[in-house]
């Protein structure tokens, strides 16, 4: 999983984040465990070139 990444997408902050899926997974049980919610959401799991690669072509569709 160390080679996988996850493309976010955060309506709030009006931006793209990548991470390993190991870190999105962690991240997300911890919110879970403390009762919270995270804005955050995955649009595509691959490899970081992938990624990066889906997140340039949705930029210009979400005006970032």
């Amino acid at each position: 999983m160390k080679d996988l990444y996850v493309l976010e997408w955060s309506k709030k902050q009006n931006a793209f984040h990548i991470q390993t899926a190991l870190l999105t997974v962690e991240r997300n049980l911890n919110v879970l465990l403390a009762g919270e919610s995270t804005d955050y959401l995955p649009i595509m799991i691959g490899t970081r070139t992938g990624c990066e690669i889906m997140q340039r072509r949705y930029r210009d569709r979400l005006k970032i």
